[in-house]
């Protein structure tokens, strides 16, 4: 191993480690790479800002860099991988273009990642990956499309160009481009998301399976199921399919998008004692959801539940939830909260640091309730936006929890 692989392990190894990032950045710049070194500083010193009249320039200086520098430091990460340049062949002019339409800095909501050092790269070129994420100057995600034409490249080498630990794969009827990507080079994946097509032939289905019972996610404590096409659920059983998949034990995080059924026997499924966090969006039947988390295996250790579920029976959905301990809960989200479900909250609320109770079911009544629980030494955040709040109720709030309470209206 090189001196430049040990320190891509270590920043895998120790993502929220800054040392480790400026450490690399003086050895890049030691080895005749100082726009690179200056990037991966300017990157964190902008993270670390919080000089609201120094933030423009670190922004400025930080965006030129990876314009005219971006395709050459990352060129040889997607060459790795199988394509010939992180824009394919349409070249600088049009990353140009690419960098100033996408990183829109006066945009709130792309200002705020940029700010905090990530940089999401998306649908750059046609070829077998659509897209990257970086992290303080270094490629943390990529997501590879097993569909391609374009066959996957040298795995391994992509792991000794980029500090890369989060993987997204959409899935497809081609083994063959599978077996090239499954190598031991995975082991260093912490962050799984699988995107299936919606369409559950018998070879997608095929492949999927192989991808879950690939030998080298021992890494994985994060994953992600969901579909392909984002305006579609996911059908096929999907879910109940991960229940054959080894990596299910070591699992801390589940995120579940827009899976039709199949959820319950993943819910009650033994293998997630380990399980800190749980998401499920769009499941159904949800109220038999609900009611399964009461007697889920990992119900004493989850921190953050996470539901953004059409309950038919809510009021009962919510008190067949709680009727169970949550020791640890710290974070909670539900959707469609009516004042009597506030009721039945009223027992874990004390102990939450993070409240979402986004609807149009909660009116001023539930939200005094509500607020008469909360602990607020604990509490970080109240959000009950979208609820039919009066506007004497939301300024109460404001004046209370000042930056803590979130509310946009419906």
């Amino acid at each position: 191993m090189t001196d430049r692989e040990a320190f891509i392990e270590a920043i895998a190894a120790r993502r929220d480690d800054g040392t480790v990032r400026l450490a690399f950045a003086d050895w890049l710049q030691e080895h005749g790479e100082e726009d690179r070194a200056e990037f991966v500083r300017l990157s964190h010193a902008l993270a670390a800002c919080s000089r609201e009249a120094e933030l423009p320039r670190l922004r400025k200086q930080v965006l030129n860099l990876l314009e005219t520098h971006g395709p050459r430091w990352f060129d040889p990460f997607c060459r790795a991988l199988g394509q010939e340049s992180v824009f394919g062949r349409r070249g600088r002019r049009s990353a140009q273009a690419y960098w100033t339409g996408r990183l829109r800095l006066d945009d709130p909501r792309y200002q705020r990642d940029f700010d905090s050092g990530q940089i999401d790269l998306n649908e750059l070129s046609a070829g077998v990956f659509s897209g990257i994420k970086l992290r303080h100057g270094f490629v943390q995600q990529a997501t590879v499309l097993l569909a391609s034409e374009s066959p996957v490249g040298d795995i391994a080498g992509v792991f000794r160009c980029e500090p890369v630990e989060e993987l997204t794969i959409r899935t497809a009827a081609a083994p063959d481009q599978w077996r090239r990507l499954n190598v031991p080079s995975l082991a260093r994946i912490q962050k799984l998301a699988v995107e299936a097509p919606p369409e559950p032939t018998p070879q997608a289905i095929e492949v999927f399976d192989e991808v879950l019972a690939g030998e080298h996610w021992s890494g994985v404590y994060d994953f992600y199921l969901a579909c392909s096409d984002a305006d579609l659920e996911l059908q096929g059983g999907y879910a109940a399919r991960l229940l054959r998949a080894p990596l299910l034990s070591g699992l801390k995080t589940l995120w579940l998008r827009d899976t039709q059924h199949d959820l319950i026997p993943l819910v009650c499924s033994p293998l997630l004692t380990s399980l800190r966090c749980f998401f499920a969006l769009g499941c159904e039947p949800a109220d038999a959801v609900f009611r399964a988390l009461r007697d889920a295996s990992f119900r004493p250790s989850a921190d953050m539940l996470i539901l953004s579920l059409t309950c038919h029976r809510i009021d009962e959905s919510v008190e067949a939830l709680t009727s169970a301990p949550w020791p640890k809960l710290r974070m909670l989200a539900l959707e469609g909260v009516t004042d009597a479900s506030v009721r039945h909250l009223l027992p874990l609320v004390p102990q939450l640091t993070y409240l979402y109770l986004r609807g149009k079911m909660m009116t001023d009544a539930g939200a005094a309730a509500l607020v008469a629980a909360v602990n607020p030494e604990y509490l970080q955040t109240l959000d009950l936006s979208s609820n039919p709040l009066s506007e004497s109720m939301v300024a109460a709030l404001r004046a209370r929890f000042g930056s803590r309470f979130k509310f946009t209206p419906a």
